[in-house]
């Protein structure tokens, strides 16, 4: 029998050998779970306790959105890179949490947010950033009220149309009050308040919307927005000539 023969008899049962291959191919795909880097120790679903990444521990996650039921610490030395996710904060009035990057330790976000969820019994939408190290935002969001600061040292880069901004939710439904706004609604619907204290703080076409303020306790003196002049370094977007 001639080869060209044998391969034109055998040639249905090849057929649906390679289908049949193709079709467990896609349904083992469609059982994935979401994607991540190999080095993320984080998936999409809820983990309670803090997430709190080491010296030389250098985490990459990827097209995830990772729910933290805990606080995010990085030591020096440690990072975390955030790409086409996001971090949302699950917090109430009994569990609330922060973001602490210490010195020699760095938090970058690409096309990621962070924001803390409303939807839950007694929410709790603030949320506390600290950076002794480094941030850089690559197009990226900050959605909550709460603060962001910086210490003598730390470098914070926001760029390519990066947001610092209030929260998404309607907060007047969060903090109803029949007599009109309350304070915690107040308290609640700006962007978080900024302090960087002898720092580089660099922004390039990106922006602050919806500054923080509190008409009813005043503005001056908060503590939640102190920007010297003498001891933080802010950066201009550069001419068309920089590289």
């Amino acid at each position: 029998m001639s080869f060209a023969r044998a391969l034109k008899q055998k040639a249905p049962s090849l057929i649906v050998v390679w289908l049949t291959g193709v079709t467990l191919i896609a349904g083992l795909a469609a059982f994935a779970g979401p994607a991540r880097a190999a080095n993320c120790s984080r998936s999409g679903a809820p983990t309670p306790g803090d997430w709190n990444i080491g010296a030389f521990d250098n985490e990459v996650c990827t097209g995830i959105t990772i729910v933290m039921d805990g606080n995010l610490n990085i030591a020096g030395t440690g990072s975390l890179t955030l790409t086409n996710g996001g971090l949302k904060f699950v917090e109430d009035t009994t569990h609330t949490y922060a973001i602490a990057v210490s010195a020699g330790g760095s938090l970058t976000l690409t096309g990621s947010t962070v924001w803390t969820e409303p939807k839950l019994v007694n929410p709790y939408l603030k949320l506390d950033v600290t950076i002794s190290g480094t941030l850089t935002a690559v197009g990226s969001t900050f959605a909550f009220p709460g603060t962001i600061a910086s210490t003598s040292g730390a470098t914070v880069t926001l760029s390519q149309g990066s947001l610092i901004t209030r929260t998404a939710t309607d907060v007047h439904k969060v903090f109803f009050s029949a007599s009109g706004k309350s304070a915690a609604e107040e308290d609640n619907d700006d962007a978080p308040g900024l302090t960087f204290d002898g720092s580089l703080v660099n922004f390039y076409a990106s922006r602050v919307d919806s500054l923080y303020e509190n008409n009813q306790t005043g503005f001056l003196g908060d503590p939640r927005q102190s920007i010297p002049r003498s001891w933080a370094s802010i950066s201009p977007r550069p001419s068309s000539g920089s590289s």
